[in-house]
Order: C-alpha cells, then structure tokens, then sequence
C-alpha cells in the first residue's frame, strides 16, 4: 500500500462504526494482495476497536498532483454549527 488518500467513518450506533477509504497501492500490487492487505487492515481494526463492525477499502489510483500525504478532506466546523471561524 502506498498512501490512503481518503479515510472516512460514521458512527452507525452507539457500538456501530463503519470505516471507508480509498486506498492507493502500488501499481506492481495483485489482485491477491490487495486482498490480503485488505482482510489485514480489518482484523487489525476490529481486533483494536471492537465498535467496527464494518471496514470497506476502495483501492484507487493516487490523485494528480498528490505528493506523498493523504488530501485534507475533514469538513472545518463553520459558525453556522456552531464552530469556530475559520481563520483562512
């Protein structure tokens, strides 16, 4: 695996968690080991949060321009929520 370019989760219940991304692997990955890094990255997150109960990977290519590090794709809190202001 190279990089997730996308990491979201919702809380489906008070014990449900859903986890999704989008994930960019190597370009020399198999199909076989997409697999297995996939059943590896739930076991690990089930095994170390028990309110997981639903992890889905999307493997995708990497992004024109991404240099490295997953894209900033957390929603800033705006007043109208009852967030900060955004100082940009």
């Amino acid at each position: 695996m190279e990089r997730i370019d996308t990491l979201l989760t919702m809380q489906l219940g008070p014990d449900d968690v859903l986890v999704a991304a989008k994930v960019d692997f190597r370009d020399d990955a198999t199909g076989a080991a997409i697999e297995a890094t996939a059943d590896e990255a739930e076991r690990r997150l089930t095994g170390r949060y028990p309110a997981i109960r639903y992890v889905f990977l999307d493997p995708t290519r990497s992004l024109p321009g991404a240099a490295g590090t997953a894209r900033d794709t957390q929603a800033q809190p705006s007043e109208d929520a009852g967030g900060e202001p955004d100082p940009s």
